[in-house]
């Protein structure tokens, strides 16, 4: 295991969703956003946890179009930025990731898979599976999906539902 923090994972366990720090900075920026719980007991070392497991990080085009990932062996772990959120952690070379990416996406992907998501007054992530199916447009990667709901409390007065889609 190499040295140094990863802001990333501090942000997820740390931060207000939407909240992405890829520095010292900028986690320190978003210092006033700590979630409400706090987790309680120490992050603990899983060094045995991936093993056997290929993790490839890489465009979400080149991974879903690649040709030795076109089998049902993958599972393709989707995770695209929710409305609202701070777009930073999502950039790749000065391109910002957005809707018209996420559309793509959804004509890409195909089985197994599973996809978070926070449906939100802009986007209803389960109309946008049953028009693709409606119109036939990836309609086999979103006919059979299921779902597991979780509502999560960010603080005292703040909640939401958070969704994760699958098809395995």
């Amino acid at each position: 295991m190499g040295g140094g923090v990863n802001y990333r994972f501090l942000s997820a366990w740390f931060l207000y969703s939407g909240n992405i720090a890829l520095n010292k900075e900028q986690f320190l920026k978003y210092i006033n956003c700590l979630y409400y719980r706090v987790p309680q007991k120490q992050i603990e070392l899983c060094e045995d946890y991936l093993d056997g497991i290929e993790v490839v990080h890489c465009d979400y085009k080149e991974l879903l179009t690649a040709k030795e990932y076109q089998h049902d062996k993958v599972v393709f772990l989707l995770d695209p930025p929710y409305i609202g959120t701070n777009l930073e952690g999502y950039s790749e070379e000065g391109e910002t990731f957005n809707y018209a990416d996420l559309l793509e996406l959804m004509l890409l992907i195909r089985p197994p898979y599973l996809f978070f998501y926070i449906n939100n007054r802009f986007l209803q992530i389960e109309d946008l599976f049953k028009k693709m199916v409606k119109h036939d447009l990836n309609a086999k990667a979103f006919s059979d999906v299921q779902m597991v709901d979780k509502c999560v409390t960010m603080s005292p007065n703040a909640r939401r539902k958070e969704t994760i889609y699958y098809h395995l």
